[in-house]
């Protein structure tokens, strides 16, 4: 089994159909997020991750695989051709996949991300709501939290960590 590491570059395929292209630049792969619909995030696999935004805290995500190649300056079309048999077939079927998804849903997460002016994110609501409110219990933050961005998962184990890591 090959082992990756920067000098044996193996490359990603996904068994459940996402999107993944061939390697660019000898060093890069843009493949489609699993957690995000219609989101697509850059591999390097010469630092072994997959590439972050400025803050380090979250991947960096983009609408497309025409801006993740615009972030990294190449072209997928200009990728080589994949010499394993398998690899290639699985390309063109989450190709398909990739775009029959497209044409038939409204990505999920997209539209609730743009909503949000930056800077605001669930956990900063939440950590705010600890600092100012540290009389309210768990329970009570995780359900602010939860009335102010539904798609959030945050419940009172969540409240309670960040209440310890803040000292609070």
């Amino acid at each position: 089994m090959d082992i990756p590491t920067p000098d044996n570059i193996v490359l990603q395929t996904f068994e459940d159909g996402r999107y993944v292209s061939g390697l660019l630049a000898d060093r890069y792969q843009i493949f489609a997020s699993r957690f995000y619909e219609g989101q697509y995030t850059i591999f390097d696999h010469k630092t072994q991750e997959v590439i972050r935004s400025k803050n380090n805290d979250f991947f960096r995500l983009f609408n497309s695989v025409q801006e993740a190649e615009q972030y990294i300056g190449v072209d997928a079309n200009s990728a080589p051709a994949l010499t394993n048999k398998t690899g290639e077939k699985r390309m063109k079927e989450a190709a398909k996949i990739v775009a029959v998804k497209k044409a038939n849903s409204v990505p999920k997460m997209a539209a609730k991300a743009s909503t949000r002016t930056r800077g605001e994110s669930p956990l900063g609501y939440l950590k705010e709501l600890i600092k100012t409110n540290s009389a309210l219990s768990d329970h009570d933050i995780a359900k602010m939290v939860q009335e102010k961005y539904p798609e959030c998962k945050y419940n009172h184990s969540m409240v309670k960590y960040n209440r310890k890591k803040l000292g609070s």
